[in-house]
């Protein structure tokens, strides 16, 4: 109330003031200035009341209210950018409406076209912003927030060479931009115009010679065009700026590949790799590359383990580069090796499960059991809803004959797994404890729901030939699957050690070393053939 006496009292006087100023004037004169002023007094009270309104959250009353200033003086452009303010989310084609009242009526007010800018790029009606925003830059050529709203609308709209005309004019009017020449490369590199690209990054290195960055966005390029040499002179005055620019060396070494001089590749690739102060994952991406490579060309081999060696010694710390050695370790069937770098992987960072999961597949392979327990009832604690965690802990279970336990873990695992294959295996997991307690008829019932989860799988019927041959005599039955899990798997030797053991326990002892004494000569150290061997020999 008392700002709103004060705001009368202006105007009171300068109503005073202008009286003094036309006491010349005539009587009528007088007249129609004090009419006007009480008009426009009354415009400026019905606008505050109808703002007080709007400040109370009363948004109906507040439009009436403008409504009614608008009655009262149909050019009130304020009233007009109110009513537009009201509607920008409600009726953004109404807050168009007004808001184009209020520039007609108030053509120099910069906040009016702003306004009006901002509900075209909610609509996505670019054009029409950027004809609005270029009234703006004649009405303030001044303005550089102007220009690079011009370039952006431009963008927007996917008018890139207007956009590049934006960004020429802001050059032209207040000189060089860092910001604005990032802006044309970045465009002209999106319309495939390299070229101009190019001439961008030049005028980028004049100003900023010591800026790796350009000079390599520049030997990029020209790679990418098939430019190599070119590409080179630019990455020789990177390594002018810095010696020991892994990066660069890098990229030195895919030119000498595409040239094909392997020796400097190699060498180049060494030196990147003993960069101490490029990223690990630079590296990494480089390593990974490298491993594709080599089931092309395995002459590059050497050169892998060298790399590896490098990234190791430098990146001591980092388990990204460990677990490459732990897969590169597991495709040349180090599996010893491999276990080796997946513990120090975990060692470093336990937070992984994959890493978990080929640290045990690679221990079961290994034949480590007591490693296996220990390491999945640790990953366990960490990951207690991964449900091949259960499954290794309890064959690890049963590998030190605590079959009990076993049937323990797989069956609480068993509330983890959703998909038919999965349940399966768990099933005849479940079954091989099973029949080592004694649990024939359980045993048996689990199997068979196993092989109807999952009819193809040979692992499992080989794995029931062999339990009810050896647990429940049924050497006829024994012998079927037995022939069926080999036929799914020839030449695999732990599936004709089973087919062999069912036929010698089926009284077929001349058809069983017809299969076994091929397969011990092909897998001289297999244990499970071996003992047969000596099983069968030992009744001679």
């Amino acid at each position: 109330m008392q700002l709103r006496n004060i705001f009368i009292f202006l105007l009171v006087f300068a109503f005073f003031l202008t009286s003094c100023k036309t006491e010349k004037a005539g009587q009528k004169s007088n007249e129609n200035t004090n009419i006007d002023l009480a008009q426009s007094l009354m415009v400026t009270n019905t606008f505050l009341d109808a703002k007080r309104k709007l400040y109370k959250g009363d948004v109906e009353g507040a439009t009436k209210t403008f409504y009614k200033c608008i009655e009262m003086q149909p050019n009130h452009d304020a009233s007009y950018f109110e009513l537009a303010r009201i509607n920008e989310f409600l009726n953004p084609k109404l807050a168009i409406e007004y808001i184009n009242k209020s520039i007609e009526f108030g053509p120099n007010n910069i906040w009016y076209k702003e306004f009006l800018i901002r509900v075209y790029k909610q609509q996505r009606e670019y054009k029409e912003a950027i004809t609005v925003n270029n009234q703006l830059i004649k009405q303030k050529p001044n303005r550089k927030d102007y220009y690079y709203q011009w370039a952006n609308l431009c963008i927007s709209n996917k008018d890139y060479n207007q956009a590049l005309k934006a960004y020429q004019a802001l050059i032209d009017n207040f000189s060089y931009e860092e910001g604005v020449l990032k802006q044309q490369k970045q465009i002209y590199l999106k319309k495939g115009d390299y070229k101009n690209a190019i001439i961008v990054l030049d005028e980028l290195i004049l100003h900023n010679p010591d800026n790796k960055n350009y000079y390599g966005m520049v030997a990029e390029i020209y790679m990418n065009i098939n430019k190599p040499e070119k590409a080179m002179e630019y990455y020789n005055k990177i390594l002018e700026i810095d010696p020991d620019d892994g990066f660069v060396h890098f990229s030195i070494a895919d030119y000498y590949y595409r040239i094909g001089d392997k020796e400097k590749t190699i060498s180049e690739l060494k030196k990147g790799m003993s960069a101490k102060n490029l990223s690990v994952d630079a590296k990494v991406k480089v390593l990974v590359k490298m491993m594709g490579l080599l089931e092309k060309d395995a002459s590059y081999a050497e050169a892998f383990t060298q790399l590896l060696d490098i990234a190791l010694d430098v990146n001591s710390k980092s388990p990204k580069i460990m677990a490459i050695k732990a897969d590169y370790c597991n495709n040349i069937e180090d599996t010893k090796c491999a276990i080796q770098y997946l513990r120090k992987v975990i060692a470093l960072d336990s937070t992984k499960y994959v890493i978990w999961e080929q640290l045990l597949i690679a221990e079961d392979e290994f034949g480590d059991y007591h490693a296996l327990l220990n390491e999945s009832n640790r990953a366990l604690r960490l990951f207690p809803q991964q449900a091949k965690l259960y499954y290794y802990s309890a064959k690890a279970y049963g590998y030190n004959n605590n079959w009990k336990k076993a049937e323990e873990r797989v069956h609480m695992g068993g509330n983890f797994v959703y998909q038919s294959i999965d349940k399966a295996s768990f099933l005849a997991m479940e079954a091989k404890a099973q029949f080592r307690q004694g649990k024939n008829d359980n045993a048996k019932a689990n199997y068979q729901r196993a092989m109807k989860l999952d009819k193809n799988n040979a692992l499992i019927i080989k794995d029931y030939a062999f339990d009810i041959a050896s647990f429940t005599k049924d050497y006829s039955s024994a012998l079927i699957y037995a022939k069926e899990a080999l036929e799914m798997e020839l030449g695999k030797p732990e599936y004709i050690y089973v087919y062999a053991y069912c036929l010698y326990k089926n009284g077929q002892k001349k058809e069983s070393l017809s299969w076994l004494n091929p397969a011990l000569k092909k897998f001289p150290d297999n244990k499970n053939l071996q003992l047969l061997d000596m099983e069968i020999n030992k009744n001679e």
